[in-house]
């Protein structure tokens, strides 16, 4: 069972009805009453899922808007010309999870009400206060929003166990705090220095080394493998390909923001239709940004290599004829699970990158490495000027682990066929 965040200045008021809906909402669900935007905010942070939010529109002294609009004989609230607590709390947070305004005057329909829409589509709500007053009216509203609760969870049994690994987060995260409480308070500034000294950036490392603690706490908990067992066993695969290709495109892919710091792994746009993967390691990667004389060792890809690649060995492929071998003869077959195969990375010197997002929007395309030529070095200037998106762990490991292997490799002689003979006969 989730829980509802119930933010009003009035939610604590006794002789309201944002107490009485409170009251009553809380017979049948856990609630957390708040009654400022910045209590919400803190909510917001410190717990990691809600069924629903609710939001008073108005807090405390932004109540006196503007009503002099008026569409089609209603009155509407115009945009404040004081910024607005609420309308930017929504903006600068993305909530997975339905969305209801309490508001005096009709939001939906103006300024607001259609840039919020347009960002959380139909989980966002409107409900006008003037139609909330009796208990008639506020049993009404209860039914109405745990009607659609229940709704939004049969329609999204997808994120069941998304939500399960949220709580996981949260309970592991109290263990992993109170274990850390119990070491010398300095030991950030230990590691963080040592980090500093060895090239690395100490900054990244603490966040990948508490990441790592995490992800080993979560692992321990028996509920959460449990639920995964269960949603594995209830829900039917839809054979959406489009939707797994999102889904491991984000798995993949990481895409950065305009102020992250160069990591193995960063993704640069060399030039309009070739990209680059950074496999620099992280040790030297501070070296590389203190000195122009050095440079980022970049593995390139273009948006048309996979396709290249896979016409140069079928010459009869295209995108058409594949979805009719899919559905073909022995022969046909053989070369869908061929093509497939390529994805496995069983050729050394090839790497497949599947479903690159800056390829095109509907993620059809992947990229192919060959580590045999399409190695480039970049400047410090050029690689920071150019990143969108990273290569997540582990894939990028398992890119560098398997260059690293192909410049690595040993040539020895054949054996004989006496000597084979002598050791089988």
């Amino acid at each position: 069972m989730g829980v509802l965040l119930y933010a009003d200045d009035d939610v604590f008021s006794q002789d309201k009805p944002e107490f009485r809906l409170f009251q009553i909402l809380a017979e049948d669900k856990p609630v957390l009453g708040v009654s400022a935007i910045e209590q919400v905010e803190n909510s917001v942070k410190s717990i990691g899922s809600f069924d629903a939010i609710i939001l008073d529109w108005d807090f405390g002294e932004n109540k006196e808007l503007d009503i002099s609009e008026e569409l089609d004989g209603v009155k509407v609230a115009k945009p404040s010309t004081k910024e607005d607590e609420t309308f930017l709390f929504l903006q600068d947070n993305y909530l997975h999870c339905l969305i209801y305004i309490f508001s005096e005057n009709d939001i939906e329909n103006g300024a607001y009400g259609e840039k919020l829409k347009a960002r959380f589509g139909s989980r966002i709500k409107f409900l006008q206060k003037e139609n909330f007053g009796d208990e008639e009216s506020v049993q009404a509203a209860k039914t109405q929003i745990l009607t659609e609760i229940s709704e939004w969870n049969d329609n999204n049994q997808g994120l069941a166990l998304p939500i399960k690994w949220g709580q996981s987060i949260n309970q592991s995260l109290q263990k992993v705090f109170a274990e850390l409480a119990e070491a010398d308070e300095s030991w950030i500034k230990e590691i963080y220095n040592t980090v500093n000294t060895d090239g690395l950036d100490g900054k990244v490392f603490l966040v990948e080394l508490l990441q790592m603690i995490l992800s080993e706490q979560i692992l321990t908990d028996t509920t959460l493998l449990k639920k995964i067992e269960d949603v594995v066993g209830t829900i039917q695969s839809t054979g959406d390909e489009q939707s797994i290709a999102k889904l491991f495109s984000r798995l993949y892919y990481s895409k950065l923001g305009e102020k992250s710091p160069i990591m193995t792994g960063d993704i640069c746009q060399i030039d309009k239709g070739t990209f680059g993967v950074i496999v620099t390691p992280e040790c030297d990667i501070r070296s590389v940004l203190a000195n122009d004389d050095l440079y980022f060792d970049v593995l390139t890809f273009t948006h048309d290599s996979f396709n290249n690649a896979v016409q140069n060995n079928y010459d009869d492929y295209t995108r058409e004829i594949y979805n009719k071998w899919k559905g073909g003869n022995v022969k046909a077959q053989k070369k869908v699970d061929n093509l497939r195969k390529l994805f496995n990375q069983n050729e050394p010197k090839i790497h497949y990158l599947p479903s690159f997002p800056l390829f095109s929007g509907d993620l059809k395309n992947a990229g192919l490495i060959d580590f045999s030529k399409n190695t480039v070095r970049l400047s410090t200037g050029d690689a920071s000027n150019s990143r969108q998106y990273k290569l997540n762990s582990p894939f990028i490991q398992q890119l560098r682990q398997r260059y690293l292997s192909y410049v690595g490799r040993v040539g020895v002689p054949a054996l004989p066929s006496a000597l084979k003979d002598w050791n089988l006969g």
